[in-house]
């Protein structure tokens, strides 16, 4: 069945309707079972991966290098403010930040903290890179 609404906003609103009116008339209840079984599945994967995210491998060591030399390889959970002349790295409470940095873009300031081995804030310009080491370190890819 196929009539002309000639643009009626009031003929194409009751066609809509009827339409989504005999959709639901055609939905079953398996079809309740099966949507209902994936959205718990999504929970559940979701659920999953927010736990299993949280559980990275517990730092012990921060390393700073400049240049490639090691300026600062220092537990964690020491106190500590790391000059290197163009960035100031902040160890305290067992979290590591840049606090500073002279470069243009402060992409690494804006970092934040890092708390867990095998995290890293690196500064391009000046070539400093934080790194936290320790336990078992998580891998990101394994590649053939």
């Amino acid at each position: 069945m196929h009539l002309k609404t000639s643009g009626d906003p009031v003929l194409i609103l009751f066609f809509l309707i009827k339409a989504v009116m005999n959709i639901f008339h055609e939905i079953r209840k398996s079809d309740i079972i099966l949507a209902s079984a994936l959205i718990l599945g999504c929970i559940i994967s979701l659920a999953y991966f927010s736990v299993s995210s949280r559980e990275l491998s517990p730092a012990s060591t921060v390393v700073i290098t400049k240049d490639g030399k090691i300026l600062e390889n220092c537990s964690i959970h020491d106190d500590k403010t790391v000059d290197t002349g163009s960035n100031t790295i902040v160890i305290k409470g067992g979290e590591v930040y840049m606090e500073h940095a002279d470069c243009k873009n402060q992409i690494c300031v804006r970092e934040g903290k890092i708390s867990h081995a095998g995290q890293s804030i690196v500064c391009m310009p000046n070539r400093v890179v934080v790194e936290i080491k320790g336990g078992d370190e998580a891998y990101d890819a394994i590649t053939r």
